[in-house]
């Protein structure tokens, strides 16, 4: 595990998968799963309705197709992560989007490695 400090506190932890490679799979307690073989959106809002439906549309929306998505919640109406792979690279104009529309306590793009 590592704790990043700064501005905002961050927790993650990750598993050796062999070969020198690892899997990231926590950030801040949500289960995510990272390996950097993909270009990769982490977002960090509040659970409500529609908020998967509004993320997918707007990446859908700028021509990039999803790999996976993995979903994590504490409970119904708490903080929710999704981590989203994708089969291409994305224009900034989505995460742009997605702060507009959705307010998250985090977004992230992660390009592949």
């Amino acid at each position: 595990d590592f704790i990043f400090t700064g501005k905002k506190n961050m927790e993650i932890s990750a598993q050796s998968v062999g070969g020198g490679e690892i899997r990231v799979v926590k950030i801040d307690n949500f289960e995510v799963n990272l390996d950097g073989k993909l270009n990769t959106i982490i977002v960090v809002t509040k659970d409500e309705l529609g908020t998967i439906s509004k993320i997918t549309g707007i990446i859908q929306s700028y021509g990039a197709n999803i790999a996976n998505l993995k979903c994590d919640r504490f409970s119904k109406g708490d903080n929710a992560s999704c981590c989203i792979a994708l089969d291409n690279e994305i224009d900034i104009k989505v995460i742009d989007e997605i702060k507009e529309k959705l307010n998250p306590f985090l977004i992230r793009y992660i390009k592949k490695l």
